[in-house]
């Protein structure tokens, strides 16, 4: 009797969360870390089969805008990137921090694969010139220099305010309404 899937487990919803997307399905068998055969069985479950097709719905009536959403917080989570690695005392994490910071500055081959509605595939290679890396790398760092002395500015005036936290004397209760 051949293996059939029971339920969906995150790797099957994985391969066909990439396989919606246009990916073959030996390439992201070998991407996941899976043989193609058995790749090859579980794309052909009627489980599997039902959630491929689901994920194909989504993706054709634009539902599943994910790289969106990515787009969206990316610039919060660069930031947030960038203050840990400088008020981090790990030098572990302040490397690996750099590290991703770099990697998705630039500062290696980029692919990016977009599928457009048509299904077709497109796959654009982004490369930075080691001048571009330079002045991007200047700008952030004059960028997070400017908001580290601003901070510090503003910490100095903060220890400079008097704030006057005496209590106010209670009125006593004469039973007198004031008019």
């Amino acid at each position: 009797m051949p293996y059939e899937l029971k339920h969906i487990k995150p790797l099957h919803r994985e391969l066909a969360r990439r396989i919606a997307l246009g990916q073959r399905p030996v390439d992201v068998a070998h991407e996941l870390g899976m043989s193609p055969e058995h790749a090859s069985i579980i794309c052909r479950s009627p489980v599997f089969q039902r959630e491929l097709a689901r994920l194909e719905e989504m993706r054709d009536k634009g539902v599943t805008s994910v790289e969106a959403a990515y787009q969206e917080i990316a610039p919060v989570a660069l930031e947030q990137l960038e203050r840990t690695m400088y008020k981090t005392k790990s030098e572990s994490l302040k490397t690996k921090i750099a590290f991703g910071i770099l990697d998705r500055a630039g500062f290696g081959p980029v692919s990016k694969t977009n599928i457009n509605f048509k299904g077709q595939l497109e796959v654009q290679r982004s490369e930075l010139t080691a001048e571009e890396k330079r002045a991007l790398v200047a700008r952030r760092l004059a960028a997070l220099r400017a908001e580290a002395e601003e901070q510090k500015r503003l910490a100095e005036r903060a220890k400079e305010l008097v704030i006057d936290i005496t209590p106010e004397p209670e009125k006593a209760d004469t039973g007198l309404v004031e008019v």
